[in-house]
């Protein structure tokens, strides 16, 4: 979720590690 956090942070961050993981 790295791409997360250089667009949005952590939050984008969380968000893509549970799109990528589910």
């Amino acid at each position: 979720a790295r791409i997360g956090v250089d667009v949005g942070g952590t939050n984008t961050d969380l968000i893509l590690e549970t799109t990528e993981r589910d």
